[in-house]
């Protein structure tokens, strides 16, 4: 085996192991990220709920 051929399979390795280790990290973060963007999505829909029930008690 050449330099270059060790060379390229510990670098191809390498890469395995980082794309595997990204996935697993996007797996567990994933989850989290949603849950943000939904209750933030949740307390705008709220606010706006209750501003809209405030403009309208306010006009009657």
């Amino acid at each position: 085996m050449t330099i270059m051929q060790s060379l390229w399979r510990g670098m191809t390795r390498r890469l395995r192991s980082e794309a595997g280790a990204s996935s697993v990290e996007l797996l567990v973060f994933f989850p989290l990220l949603l849950l943000i963007v939904l209750l933030t999505v949740q307390v705008a829909l709220s606010w706006y709920g209750n501003e809209v029930a405030t403009s309208t008690a306010r006009e009657v």
